[in-house]
């Protein structure tokens, strides 16, 4: 234990270390995907209010245009949360890649 900063943490493997980029491809994949849901959940909650709302015969149209737009709606969470994966993915390819590259120099030096 160090003096007055808690315990040292696990020891640091040698290799590639994190930078500012890496993180923040991670903090944009988290927000994608928590938007992703948010945008889900607004959906869901509004077509739960159009099934469970009266509908009177000339707001017939009103009610399918407003479905149609927490449709796409959804489909935009869908496509957010797959873009939030993708990015995730690719910070993680990248990283792997250069800890790779700083695994075999440290081993060739």
């Amino acid at each position: 234990m160090t003096a007055g900063r808690g315990p040292a943490g696990p020891p640091r493997r040698a290799g590639a270390v994190t930078t500012r980029a890496d993180r923040t491809r991670d903090l944009i994949a988290l927000a994608l995907v928590v938007a992703g849901v948010g945008l889900i959940a607004t959906a869901h909650a509004g077509n739960t209010r159009l099934a469970t709302q009266h509908i009177v015969v000339s707001k017939g149209h009103d009610a399918f245009s407003q479905w149609m737009h927490y449709y796409r709606l959804e489909f935009t969470g869908y496509g957010a949360i797959l873009a939030g994966i993708l990015v995730g993915l690719a910070s993680y390819v990248i990283h792997a890649r250069r800890e790779r590259r700083a695994g075999a120099a440290g081993g060739a030096v």
